[in-house]
């Protein structure tokens, strides 16, 4: 046994690549993505990435004065990635 960030890590040869890919499996940031024609506003209330990508589109239909995207999220500090329209 050894230590991989903090965490007990099997070093057994045929266990050495499960054992690193399972414990950085659970580390992965939050992430809204948006990869298909929305028509409503979208409201992102939890502080995590935004991306729209290619085949993406938030296209607002019989609105007036919405957001497309709003967030809110008070001292909001992730990324917005916009690719798609």
């Amino acid at each position: 046994m050894t230590k991989w960030k903090g965490r007990a890590a099997s070093i057994a040869p045929a266990l050495l690549s499960v054992s690193v890919i399972a414990l950085g499996a659970g580390l992965a940031d939050a992430q809204t993505v948006i990869s298909t024609e929305l028509t409503t506003p979208q409201t992102i209330d939890v502080d995590e990435d935004v991306t729209v990508t290619s085949t993406g589109s938030v296209r607002l239909v019989g609105e007036d004065s919405e957001e497309a995207i709003d967030i809110d999220v008070e001292d909001y500090t992730s990324d917005v990635l916009i690719d798609g329209s």
